[in-house]
């Protein structure tokens, strides 16, 4: 493995420090509109928005050109807001206005659950405010990122994301799995983005197409007999969200490897239906697919 040159990692940091410092000081409100028209403007002009073309043509064959490429358009967009609203989540998580739980039946659930449960939840709207409610309601989640792989940067983004998680927040690793597992085996919530490609996953269909999918959330589930909740944060105004959660639902077997596969799907299949609702608002350049796009 390349060892990484920690002054230039430092040089990065200082810069990309002080852009956000920069960043931190316009109001939230006139920061996200900002950033999101900025994103608009010179995203389509990036292979990645040739990439989301192809995705949601493949996905929503229904809607006709005008209609793929305005959605894009708002994605990009939503997805510029989403940047400028995470670099001040501390500022956010003040303002108890901000966001409206829609499914509070659910959130007592969890508050009152012993057995463990799972949150999972996909890159839409703002789905760094899917953890707001944790500390303000004392849910007891264990969350998981992805690392950055600067060491200063990954420090400060934690410390920004941190305090949404009173369980702890973890970075993706080897001994990541086992924390989780014996969290929600002790009673504990996890709550994780599960609409990316997953190599290592099992491939269930989504919007048509077999697409490799974090199996993970299921096998905890299985393991465990504990419920799983699917979550979004839908964004309906300039800085105005709201939380809907469901449970996930689907048939169990005697059979281990059949339940994993079917509330996989079952996960997929809602996310599907949120994404339908709000197409703009979901993150169209993934990779979701993998093999099945093969010029983008």
């Amino acid at each position: 493995m390349k060892r990484r040159n920690k002054h230039l990692d430092f040089i990065i940091f200082a810069i990309a420090w002080g852009f956000i410092q920069c960043v931190r000081l316009i109001p939230i409100q006139l920061c996200s509109l900002g950033m999101g028209k900025l994103w608009r403007t010179i995203a389509p002009f990036t292979k990645r928005h040739k990439r989301a073309i192809a995705h949601i043509q493949m996905a929503m064959p229904h809607l006709n050109v005008q209609e793929h490429e305005t959605i894009i358009l708002n994605m990009w967009e939503n997805l510029g807001k989403v940047t400028a609203e995470a670099l001040q989540l501390d500022k956010i998580i003040k303002r108890k206005n901000l966001l409206t739980i829609d499914t509070p039946e659910i959130i007592e659930a969890l508050r009152e659950n012993s057995k463990g449960a799972i949150i999972v939840s996909l890159h839409a709207g703002n789905w760094e405010l899917t953890a707001l409610p944790n500390p303000v309601l004392h849910l007891n989640v264990m969350g998981v990122y992805q690392a950055v792989q600067n060491p200063f940067l990954n420090a400060y983004v934690h410390k920004l994301r941190a305090p949404f998680w009173p369980a702890g927040l973890l970075t993706k690793s080897h001994g990541t799995a086992r924390k989780l597992l014996a969290h929600v085996r002790d009673g504990g919530i996890i709550g994780m983005l599960a609409d990316v490609r997953e190599h290592k996953g099992i491939e269930v269909p989504f919007f048509g197409h077999l697409a490799p999918s974090n199996s993970f959330p299921a096998m905890v589930a299985a393991k465990y007999n504990a419920p799983i909740y699917a979550a979004r944060v839908v964004r309906y105004g300039n800085l105005q969200f709201r939380l809907e959660m469901v449970k996930i639902s689907y048939a169990r077997t005697d059979s281990f490897d059949e339940n994993v596969y079917a509330a996989t799907a079952a996960i997929q299949m809602q996310f599907e239906t949120w994404i339908s609702q709000t197409p703009a608002q979901w993150m169209w350049a993934h990779r979701r697919w993998g093999r099945d796009i093969q010029t983008v």
